[in-house]
């Protein structure tokens, strides 16, 4: 696949969602990067975890609780962003429902395997 055959336009309200108990996602990817965005429950915990991705959050609404690495856990409000560099321990209680983006680099096949595109990197 062509770089300009992944060129592609979305409407988020159009893309089918990826749906788990007290969470629903849409995700695009290239070949370097993903974006999700995601709805979760309020009451919703997800537990302490880390992956060698780098991560970037993006609170659009209510409020969770972010704990990166040995730090205390911070309270997050809409707008805020949350920077994580890969390999670093996080976890996140939604004391709202929450709704957000976040961005993977290199993308979380792991996540999302059908949206790995089909031929290795040009170079």
């Amino acid at each position: 696949m062509t770089e300009k055959q992944m060129t592609q336009f979305y409407d988020l309200n159009q893309m089918p969602a990826r749906i788990r108990p007290n969470f629903e996602s849409k995700a695009v990817a290239g070949r370097g990067l993903m974006s999700i965005w995601v709805t979760v429950t309020a009451g919703t915990h997800t537990a302490a975890h880390q992956h060698p991705h780098e991560q970037v959050t993006w609170l659009r609404s209510g409020r969770m609780r972010y704990r990166i690495g040995d730090g205390e856990s911070v309270e997050c409000g809409p707008g805020q962003v949350v920077h994580i560099p890969g390999g670093i321990e996080h976890e996140v209680w939604y004391i709202e429902t929450c709704q957000y983006v976040e961005i993977f680099a290199p993308p979380r096949w792991d996540l999302y395997p059908s949206l790995k595109p089909d031929q290795p990197e040009v170079k």
